[in-house]
């Protein structure tokens, strides 16, 4: 990093620049702060670009590249404007840095780190792939090495799949030593191209040296035109098989990212989610935190251990609300908060209910059914799904049984109760909606996809719901009539979201799917790095849709495109829904995972406000009342904690 200079701008757009962090053939590239306090890495087009029609075109190319691209190995786009009179886009800032950069300084890396790196390169693939796009650019000075993982940048030659060739006749494009033989000719580049581009560059960080090295230019081409044979000295004999394949001439002889994803995951020995601590060696890990380091001091705040947005600690202040929890028998399902009084079920078959003034046990029932789900009110009664069909009403009051009903023999999901109508889902593919007084069968309808999500009623006579063959349905809330079907991708396991004429769902396809609400007709996707298997958010007056995913990520994405806002790494996987709740103009987003912690952040740029660690998972979407956001861990517990500050009884440091 370095002071900024005279010629440069002190401010773009929302950002307030503080450093100067590097420059290429198209912008210089600075450390930037938004009035949120998120930090970015602002990349400002060059003077000349603005003047030329083409360059300029490239450089929003280069925007809408980083826009389509997801998963933790690229870094995500927050903002920009091409239309400025200096075009600029701002992506999450890493404190990072490059691959050449710690190759240079520190020599060739040991095998586990490269096969980390590999991971995290090829991972990166995937994804840039997934997105219709090649890179055509990768290289080690492309690659960034932070202690989460690496990050793949610099969209400036990007290409789009299915488009036409974005360079001039005759002009190569990529970097000499790191680009295939038939990038040449640019209008032969495809997905192997970047596959060789990635073996190229690990073999960079296990050797120190490129695939082919010359004194001149003139020398690399050469060897590059003659399809010579790669140097490969000084490569661990546990990369040979594997790179000799990637680096092939024949593009059709290299395997897939998605084989080499699979190869370095088996061979690097790590956990997955596990971090660069455990490969990289000391000296390089000195060098992150100095630049970690760096940059707090001028970012003048905090960066996260999982995330790269700043992470403020928690307030530790007396809270205004006493924090407390209760202990279960067996792991609680997600709490219900009604009139002062928390109701729970867990999977010893009970359901429970506790004063959540006095914090004294009310009573105790059994559940009438195994593996029981969170319950759902319905005027006085309680609503509990649970296996083999069963669907079980009890009182509120005191929870004796009122009525049961079995809906075939597959387990019924979390009830829906909207409108004076109970909509019940079950894993056979049935959804029914049945009278709350006696269990009454209204109507039911068949997905013919396997399990049924539960259902989203939007209040004006739809529902929508997913299933496990990846359809999305639309349904007349009085009759069930199938108003459209339509196939998004992987299996839809939670209940869509609706805001806005749009329709909201996460696919086991590792998507968030964006659908007309009234057709069903496609609007966006946006790929994640893992599974969504919670409900994504979509709060009115924020124009934003809020997502986590198994990759540990919460994102938060623009409603209209897809296009990602902010988004933040946990340390496990997120399987539960976001609740957005507070003050008007102070309201917070709340969040578990499998790291074991709720999180609370601000919705606007996922600053985290706090974190609060419980002693197990936290699968079960936080529910806010009464000033307190309420959370189920697999520890047994049910927390009630202070909603502003996360203070309460911690069952771990």
């Amino acid at each position: 990093m370095e002071q900024l200079s005279r010629q440069d701008p002190h401010t773009v757009g929302e950002f307030r620049l503080l450093a100067f962090l590097g420059e290429g053939g198209f912008g210089r590239v600075y450390l930037g702060r938004s009035r949120s306090g998120t930090l970015a890495a602002v990349k400002v087009a060059h003077p000349h670009i603005v003047a030329d029609p083409e360059s300029r075109a490239r450089f929003e190319r280069e925007m809408t590249a980083v826009r389509r691209v997801s998963g933790w190995y690229t870094a995500a786009l927050i903002a920009g404007d091409v239309h400025d009179g200096r075009p600029w886009f701002a992506i999450e800032f890493v404190p990072s840095l490059s691959l050449h950069q710690i190759v240079a300084r520190h020599g060739p890396l040991p095998p586990r780190a490269v096969w980390w790196i590999a991971d995290g390169i090829a991972e990166a693939l995937v994804s840039i792939h997934r997105a219709g796009l090649l890179h055509r650019d990768l290289k080690p000075a492309n690659v960034l090495v932070a202690p989460d993982g690496v990050r793949v940048i610099d969209f400036g030659i990007a290409k789009l799949l299915d488009s036409g060739s974005h360079t001039r006749k005759g002009a190569m494009i990529g970097t000499l030593g790191y680009m295939p033989r038939e990038q040449l000719d640019t209008r032969t580049v495809r997905q192997p191209g970047d596959v060789y581009s990635l073996a190229a560059t690990v073999l960079y960080a296990a050797t120190g040296h490129p695939p082919f090295t010359g004194a001149t230019w003139k020398d690399v081409f050469g060897q590059l035109v003659a399809a010579a044979p790669p140097d490969l000295s000084g490569l661990p004999p546990e990369f040979g098989e594997l790179l000799r394949a990637c680096l092939s001439h024949e593009p059709e002889r290299r395997p897939s990212p998605a084989e080499v994803l699979t190869t370095a995951r088996q061979r690097m020995r790590l956990p997955p989610g596990g971090d660069g601590t455990a490969v990289l060696p000391d000296a390089v890990l000195h060098a992150l935190r100095a630049r970690r380091r760096e940059a707090l001091a001028l970012g003048r705040g905090t960066l996260g251990p999982h995330g790269t947005l700043p992470l403020p600690e928690a307030v530790r202040t007396t809270p205004v609300r006493r924090s407390w929890r209760c202990r279960l028998p067996d792991t609680p399902s997600a709490p219900l908060v009604a009139d002062g009084v928390l109701y729970v079920t867990h999977a010893g078959r009970q359901l429970c209910a506790v004063d959540v003034r006095t914090k004294a046990e009310l009573w105790t029932r059994p559940a009438g059914c195994a593996q029981p789900t969170a319950p759902a009110a319905a005027g006085r009664l309680l609503l509990v799904g649970g296996a083999r069909g069963l669907l079980v009403a009890h009182d509120r009051d005191g929870g004796e049984r009122r009525w049961s009903r079995r809906l075939g023999e597959e387990t019924v999901r979390r009830p829906v109760v909207s409108g004076g109508t109970v909509y019940a889902s079950t894993g056979d593919g049935l959804v029914y909606a049945l009278d709350p007084a006696d269990g009454t069968t209204r109507w039911r309808f068949a997905t013919g996809g396997g399990a049924a999500s539960p259902v989203t009623d939007d209040g004006a006579g739809t529902l929508w719901l997913g299933d496990a063959a990846g359809r999305l349905h639309a349904l007349e809330a009085a009759t069930g009539r199938r108003l459209w079907s339509r196939a998004v991708g992987g299996a839809v396991e939670s209940a869509p979201a609706v805001h806005g004429g749009t329709v909201y769902a996460g696919g086991a396809d590792m998507c968030v799917h964006a659908v007309d609400a009234r057709t069903g007709a496609p609007r966006w996707q946006h790929h994640t790095g893992g599974p969504v298997r919670s409900s994504p958010l979509a709060p009115p007056g924020t124009g934003t849709v809020y997502a986590g995913s198994t990759d540990g990520g919460i994102y938060a994405l623009d409603a209209a495109h897809g296009g990602v806002r902010w988004r933040y790494r946990t340390g496990g996987a997120v399987r539960c829904s976001p609740a957005l709740g507070g003050d008007e103009g102070a309201l917070t987003l709340y969040t578990g995972s499998l790291d074991g912690r709720l999180y609370a952040m601000a919705p606007d740029s996922g600053v985290v406000r706090w974190r609060f660690r419980t002693g197990g998972w936290v699968t079960q979407s936080p529910v806010l009342a009464g000033g307190y956001v309420h959370v189920s861990s697999q520890d047994g517990h049910v927390y009630a904690l202070d909603a502003a500050v996360g203070a309460g009884p911690e069952a771990g440091a």
